[in-house]
């Protein structure tokens, strides 16, 4: 049984419902019922309780400023010229 404490909106759940597996999108978690938009449209549940979830993946999104969290200092600027393609020499 998966608890859904953790489970916040626009994380992704697989849940298991009577034999069929769905994956869908959390839209809200309310009273012990998670809520969701399955992936394929042509699935018939929308909602789900603990016991029917067998995974979930955590959206978790990615960092503001890259060049902020660089360890050695580099500038943006830096690692901007790193990924270009053009104009550099060997």
């Amino acid at each position: 049984m998966m608890k859904i404490g953790a489970i916040a909106a626009d994380d992704i759940v697989e849940v298991d419902i009577r034999g069929r597996v769905v994956i869908g999108r959390v839209t809200e978690v309310n009273d012990g019922i998670v809520y969701f938009r399955p992936i394929r449209p042509g699935v018939g549940w929308r909602h789900a309780k603990a016991r029917e979830i067998v995974t979930h993946w955590r959206k978790t999104g990615r960092r503001a400023d890259p060049a902020q969290d660089a360890d050695d200092g580099q500038s943006s600027a830096a690692m901007r010229g790193q990924l270009s393609f053009g104009g550099g020499s060997l």
